[in-house]
């Protein structure tokens, strides 16, 4: 793992928000973890510092205590709260049914499966600093937000992407994986400059680097980088937006998953002015 480009950016003022992702290994210390952070500074959103990795629960916290700001809001790819011993939580087999026909259905997690996951670890390390799950009363653009999120990039990316299927960047044969990992990342950068993206010399290398010579290791690694930072991307969403453009699927007993809304439900609801009529989505029984 490479040392990580210091930020260059020191004619910036100060940000008052911080915006990290968290594309978390599911087998525990060892194995790669992709962070990213984004930061607002006035109205424009920089990237800190190119996209790393950690290999250990305490690199992770440290990450995220080096970029916490005024306003902080972690969004982790795992699953943050499991309390059922087999079969899938609710908010997993409802993402199946809303996402199935796009080949994004969730990866099961139980207790059985996962004695002691890491991502419960994490937001039970992120509690004790401070961070809280998102709630129904979640205040767009709160200068002393704390919160910590579960995300899923590939319903996300179905989403915001307005794609039909899922890009096939995570398996298949190296040159397709390379294909539609150029894909994603120009989707992503698109979605950011969407967000108010300010490009520095960091983000320029980082979107410029060439994927072609990548393979094996380093291949994952740049994936787990951009699956980080489209995670600090739909944290920035929450913070900004709240539950205007995202939405809960689940709940914080059993477990939860927050998504993008779909973008005819915004306008929707932005012509009738019940944006958050419908921000929670009921899980349904476990199977």
């Amino acid at each position: 793992m490479g040392q990580q480009e210091p930020e260059r950016r020191s004619e910036v003022s100060e940000p008052r928000a911080s915006f990290i992702g968290v594309d978390l290994a599911w087998h525990g210390n060892g194995r790669h973890t992709g962070l990213a952070v984004l930061r607002q500074h006035d109205s424009s959103l920089v990237l800190a510092q190119t996209p790393g990795g950690a290999r250990s629960d305490e690199e992770i916290l440290a990450f995220v205590d080096t970029h916490s700001s005024g306003a902080t809001v972690v969004a982790i790819d795992a699953p943050l709260i499991v309390t059922n011993q087999t079969s899938q939580r609710p908010c997993e087999t409802k993402i199946g049914q809303l996402f199935g026909e796009n080949e994004a259905s969730a990866h099961t997690s139980n207790l059985t499966l996962f004695p002691n996951p890491g991502g419960v670890r994490l937001a039970k390390a992120l509690q004790a600093k401070g961070f809280a799950h998102p709630t129904p009363q979640l205040t767009e653009r709160n200068p002393n937000s704390r919160l910590m999120a579960e995300v899923y990039p590939h319903p996300s990316q179905i989403r915001l992407f307005g794609l039909q299927t899922t890009l096939k960047y995570k398996k298949g044969r190296v040159a397709d994986r390379r294909a539609a990992l150029g894909d994603y990342r120009t989707r992503l950068k698109a979605s950011l400059d969407e967000a108010g993206f300010q490009d520095t010399d960091i983000s320029s290398s980082f979107f410029s680097q060439s994927i072609e010579p990548l393979k094996g290791k380093r291949l994952k690694e740049y994936e787990d980088q951009l699956d980080a930072l489209f995670c600090a991307l739909l944290a920035f969403r929450l913070w900004a937006h709240g539950w205007t453009k995202s939405e809960i699927i689940g709940d914080l007993e059993t477990g939860y998953i927050v998504v993008p809304r779909k973008r005819d439900q915004v306008e929707d609801e932005r012509s009738t002015g019940d944006s958050h009529a419908r921000m929670y989505s009921a899980p349904v029984a476990p199977r």
